[in-house]
């Protein structure tokens, strides 16, 4: 597939998305889920989710973020693993299913606190504070106690 078209697709999503063009941008993300591979398959189908949850479509959002977590988990790609695991958190919660809400919450956090110890590891100092200050600005706007908090 040609970058043209990945770039345009991907490019045309984020502008529905800016737009607040929830039902375009879902659609727009599954047609780039379909010609790019591997992790960045998975990030698409995670975005068309978000869009698809806030188009009023929670199961259809459900089945598109288990399938980015599932991509994600056989890729390796641990940070966009617990992004996903954090907006399955917040969809569970938003649709009355705690339980499964604090599941996913405390995974979303365990995988954090693995990539923050490997950051720390390998003397990444400001790649930590840079997925922190993302991590606390995602925590924040979801209305979850922020993964480096304690309990």
């Amino acid at each position: 597939m040609s970058a043209v078209l990945k770039l345009y697709l991907r490019r045309a999503a984020e502008h529905a998305e800016g737009r607040i063009q929830h039902v375009a941008a879902e659609r727009i993300w599954l047609q780039h889920a379909e010609v790019v591979p591997g992790a960045e398959r998975g990030e698409s189908l995670r975005r068309a989710a978000i869009a698809a949850n806030r188009a009023g479509k929670p199961g259809i959002a459900e089945s598109l973020l288990e399938k980015a977590l599932a991509i994600h988990r056989e890729v390796g790609n641990r940070s966009s693993e617990g992004l996903a695991q954090g907006n399955l958190a917040h969809l569970y919660t938003s649709t009355g299913r705690l339980e499964l809400a604090e599941q996913n919450f405390m995974e979303a956090r365990a995988t954090w606190l693995e990539g923050a110890g490997i950051l720390r590891e390998i003397g990444d100092l400001p790649g930590l504070d840079d997925k922190t200050s993302a991590m606390r600005a995602a925590c924040s706007k979801a209305g979850v106690r922020a993964f480096d908090e304690e309990a």
